[in-house]
């Protein structure tokens, strides 16, 4: 009840704002019910959306402010459109379980009496139309998703507006380790910035990839693990390649860091490099660079039109579009 209740509650801050609503000024509670109790139909639907919505319970607290309501909203009519597309709406013991439950609670939500034939008959039409209901559902879910990323979309330019990026430099001179020197260079080629230049948070300090923003926290942790495994392979080993294992690190950060710079790749390959790259919580930067540069090669052998592979996905040499699994590229015919 307290899903519907908030969906009102939209409703009403809709209309007062001039938006579309699904009664003149906004429905109240009592509105919607009267509107059920029009036709068994409307009843039914009422009671199933009341009785089969799963989900918390979402509190009011803020509800006048459009960055809280947007993405609660989009979650209500997500799960009721769970409801109205289940297929549990045909199973006749489900059918028979609500006309029980709307038996007892049907007089203490107002709603009028419908006999166990007509109801079920509205439930088999519910399931009947359910694609109509979905559909009409997920509309408004998606118009709310819409709205929660616009209203996210502009706080984070007013943010950027009076937080603009300084660039970050030196950072490989902290570097300590004297057996890496092409550590210290790779990170100092990395075009790092930041907004909050007095933050000491690594998660804060980034270089940009198009709209993505690889932290230098990312690139922390990751040099830490490749470091510790170079370590772990002399010790296994017996032979001390530290030295040259520190700086093949270092020399594949640089090289990812030339990939960043190099503005004739697209960012859709060299994000997607990133992603192909990424083993649980390390990214092998060289792999990802040698990836991109495989990828623009491919696609200048082909006029750098259509698809190119990389590991498990295929992706277009415009830099625009959708990436797609190797196979599913190869079924359209796209490699």
């Amino acid at each position: 009840m307290k899903a519907l209740e908030y969906v009102l509650k939209d409703d009403k801050i809709t209309a007062s704002e001039g938006g579309e609503s699904l009664c003149k000024g906004g429905c109240s509670l009592n509105d919607a019910i009267d509107k059920a109790n029009n036709n068994a139909l409307g009843i039914t639907a009422f009671y199933v959306a009341i009785h089969d919505y799963d989900g918390k319970a979402p509190s009011l607290y803020k509800i006048e402010d459009p960055s809280v309501r947007n993405p609660t909203m989009a979650e209500i009519l997500n799960r009721f459109s769970a409801v109205f597309g289940s297929s549990i709406l045909s199973d006749t013991g489900h059918s028979s379980d609500l006309y029980r439950d709307f038996s007892k609670d049907r007089e203490f939500l107002g709603l009028n009496n419908v006999s166990e034939l007509d109801f079920k008959k509205s439930i088999a039409e519910l399931y009947k139309r359910r694609n109509e209901f979905v559909i009409s559902i997920s509309s408004m879910r998606d118009q709310a998703r819409y709205n929660a990323e616009q209203i996210e979309v502009k706080r984070m330019a007013d943010y950027d507006k009076v937080n603009p990026e300084f660039a970050v430099t030196e950072l490989g001179n902290v570097i300590s380790i004297e057996k890496a020197p092409a550590l210290r260079k790779a990170f100092n080629s990395m075009p790092f910035v930041t907004r909050t230049p007095n933050s000491t948070d690594p998660r804060q300090v980034y270089a940009k990839i198009g709209k993505y923003k690889l932290t230098l926290n990312q690139v922390e942790i990751s040099t830490k693990e490749l470091l510790t495994e170079c370590q772990r392979v002399s010790a296994y080993t017996g032979l001390e390649i530290e030295n040259p294992c520190f700086n093949q690190v270092g020399n594949g950060l640089s090289n990812f860091a030339s990939i960043i710079k190099n503005k004739s790749i697209p960012d859709l390959t060299k994000n997607t490099a990133l992603g192909e790259a990424t083993f649980g919580r390390i990214i092998d930067f060289d792999h990802a660079a040698r990836l991109a540069k495989m990828h623009q090669e491919m696609c200048s052998r082909k006029n750098n039109s259509g698809y190119a592979a990389m590991v498990t996905v295929a992706v277009p040499c415009s830099g625009h579009g959708d990436v797609l699994y190797i196979s599913v590229a190869e079924k359209a015919g796209l490699l």
